[in-house]
């Protein structure tokens, strides 16, 4: 496997972080507002608890398992790892964080680390921020943001 990549997508939100993180850090919600997703399945552990394992069945096919590795939630912040699943990475981490920007603004911060698995750098670090744009796209669209 080749090197450490990263993909990193902000966005500011017309809503408040705390409306934006009572979404977004809901552990088996993300197919509320991430589209590709059919449905998540919590497979381990309890809501929202560090070692919670989400199993996601997407709507063209494919799967993927997600750790739930840390939670601040006065920082308004999550890490978790893919454990296994359809995208073209190995050792991705990814950190999730909602800041206040304003009075009801926020902005949403989406890093993930990774490395390419079975296809070239370019083309791993497309499919991870083609998730995080339409994701991002999707979470403003439910906060109405």
């Amino acid at each position: 496997m080749g090197k450490q990549l990263e993909v990193r997508r902000e966005m500011k939100l017309a809503a408040s972080a705390a409306k934006v993180w009572a979404l977004a850090s809901d552990f088996g919600g993300i197919g509320k507002w991430v589209d590709v997703i059919d449905t998540v399945t919590i497979t381990h552990g309890g809501h929202n608890a560090p070692g919670t394992v989400r199993h996601l069945a997407l709507k063209g096919g494919g799967t993927l398992d997600e750790e739930l590795m840390a939670v601040d939630a006065a920082r308004r912040h999550f890490r978790y790892r893919i454990v296994a699943g359809v995208l073209p990475v190995a050792d991705y981490v990814s950190d999730f964080t909602v800041a206040e920007s304003g009075p009801g603004a926020s902005t949403v911060t989406w890093v993930g680390r990774f490395k390419a698995a079975g296809v070239d750098d370019a083309t791993a670090e497309g499919a991870i921020g083609g998730v995080y744009d339409g994701g991002l796209a999707g979470l403003k669209a439910a906060t109405g943001g």
